[in-house]
């Protein structure tokens, strides 16, 4: 895809219509919502028992990946699960990348963005609440041992990195159209962060951002006993997120 999006003519083939389809819905609309779709897959990207024919069916916000902000229930998670929705969330964020091709004066140069945060997205709450509910909950330290991390592969981290960078670049306010032509003037992931009030949902998101900004701070008496993240700057422009849209 980032050799297609060198080409501005490959850049319009994604947004052309779909040759088998209804002459109307562009293909990167498509594409966005089958991968929307199997964020929420039982057995593959969500645990569940239930056996689903139509994924279209599926009530997600049930299928939030952890508890946190808006969602009190404690999911199961596996290292298989985490690896499937790391690998999805990177293909998102390669989708997202066609700002990076396109000029600047190219106003449908954040329309990956634009369609994944509007309401065409029907997963669009539970994918915020997911990504901010995994990047929150994260304790790489765990329970605290020694070289701990050097004993088990950490199946997490890939996860809450990936998440961090899909949540930040769908809360970037370039994404948002000076007009209303495009039907996307609403970015939904900056609505749903800034009506964010209970006390103990602040309460939940500081700490989990400040355990993790503390991280490299953290000394022992053991050289390299404790597992350090690498994904501070993401952090700082999530909190910085926060504070702006939440205020």
């Amino acid at each position: 895809m980032p050799y297609m999006f060198e080409d501005a003519e490959w850049r319009g083939y994604f947004w052309s219509s779909v040759p088998t389809g209804d002459g109307q819905t562009p293909m990167a609309s498509v594409l966005l919502g089958i991968l929307c779709d199997l964020l929420f897959c039982p057995g593959f990207t969500v645990a569940s028992k239930e056996k689903v024919e139509d994924l279209g069916t599926l009530e997600t916000c049930e299928l939030i990946w952890e508890a946190g902000v808006g969602f009190a229930n404690k999911p199961g998670s596996s290292a298989h699960l985490d690896q499937n929705r790391t690998e999805i969330l990177k293909l998102l964020l390669t989708c997202f990348s066609e700002v990076i091709y396109a000029p600047i004066t190219d106003e449908s140069r954040l329309r990956w963005v634009a369609h994944f945060t509007s309401a065409e997205n029907r997963h669009v709450l539970p994918l915020f609440t997911s990504l901010l509910n995994v990047v929150c909950a994260y304790d790489p330290v765990g329970m605290g041992l020694p070289y701990n991390y050097l004993l088990f592969n950490d199946s997490r981290e890939p996860l809450v990195e990936a998440a961090l960078q899909v949540l930040i670049v769908c809360l970037d306010k370039d994404s948002q159209p000076q007009a209303d032509d495009t039907g996307y003037s609403d970015n939904y992931f900056i609505n749903y962060l800034g009506r964010i009030h209970r006390e103990e949902d602040f309460d939940f998101m500081l700490k989990g951002i400040t355990r993790l900004l503390s991280n490299p701070l953290q000394s022992t008496y053991l050289p390299n006993s404790a597992k350090k993240v690498n994904f501070h700057q993401e952090l700082l422009v999530l909190l910085w997120k926060c504070c702006e849209y939440n205020q």
